[in-house]
């Protein structure tokens, strides 16, 4: 999958992409800093298209960690 984020972007006004962590077959992760949280250090998933379930199913496993 190619980025389509890349480092400085802003995203929602409000996240900033520092670095791309990894890359995937369903995407790719990003570092990015909140900063309306004082940089808040986060991670963000840029995903390629997906059907209804498999995105859902994959929100439930990363809102459990």
């Amino acid at each position: 999958m190619i980025a389509l984020l890349h480092e400085g972007d802003m995203i929602g006004n409000r996240y900033r992409v520092a670095s791309q962590l990894a890359r995937g077959g369903m995407g790719n992760v990003y570092l990015a800093k909140d900063t309306k949280l004082g940089d808040k250090l986060l991670a963000i998933k840029e995903i390629q298209q997906a059907n209804h379930e498999t995105f859902l199913e994959e929100a439930r496993i990363l809102t459990s960690l």
